[in-house]
């Protein structure tokens, strides 16, 4: 099992990425000719992975070779399915889709008010729902925890929190086995431990 490491050594405009093995306990560095925008994600099959360098979402293999735009329309985050289909974003209002079988390109989720590009997770279909994009969803000081359904295309809100009560910087994790949702919070006394509702979660 390896590990993407998101912090980056800059050297003459050259960029580090590291990899880590858990297998073997040994990191690897990687050379981009950029300096990655945030978030580098393993593919589906975990042969290879996808960076962003600002404007466009690239594909790398483990070896630190370019395989070229995983997407053609501009991308600054980008997750693969395990069908191949990519889910990316490039702005904060929208997230878009490229069908592995077409290659077509075409929006998945619009309106969305996500609190950073990259803050957004999809989790697959299962035996509770057809599939769910998580995120954090900020408007005019309102902050909470919401997931889009690709099944009903409708938006829910999970919970709503302080705006100091979770890190808008740091993604969302999904634990399968227990049916968690994690994300980051900051340790402030006045913020309660808050329980998210069993139908929620996938």
């Amino acid at each position: 099992m390896a590990a993407i490491f998101c912090s980056f050594l800059e050297n003459k405009g050259r960029t580090s990425l590291y990899f880590y093995d858990f297998k073997v306990e040994q990191s690897q560095a990687l050379t981009l000719p950029f300096k990655p925008d945030i978030k580098p994600r393993f593919s589906a099959d975990s042969q290879s992975f996808l960076v962003s360098d600002g404007d466009y979402l690239y594909r790398y293999d483990l070896n630190g070779q370019i395989k070229g735009k995983a997407v053609n329309t501009k991308a600054r985050y980008g997750i693969e399915t395990s069908q191949g289909d990519i889910l990316f974003s490039n702005s904060n209002d929208a997230i878009w889709v490229k069908h592995h079988d077409t290659g077509a390109e075409e929006l998945l989720v619009q309106d969305i008010n996500l609190a950073h590009h990259y803050t957004w997770l999809y989790v697959a279909e299962n035996a509770f729902h057809e599939g769910r994009i998580y995120y954090y969803k900020v408007r005019l000081g309102d902050y909470r925890i919401s997931y889009y359904d690709l099944e009903t295309q409708r938006h829910f809100d999970l919970i709503a929190l302080p705006e100091r009560a979770y890190s808008r910087s740091s993604g969302l994790t999904y634990i399968p086995n227990e049916r968690w949702l994690v994300y980051t919070a900051y340790l402030l006394p006045d913020i309660e431990i808050k329980r998210l509702p069993a139908e929620f979660i996938p």
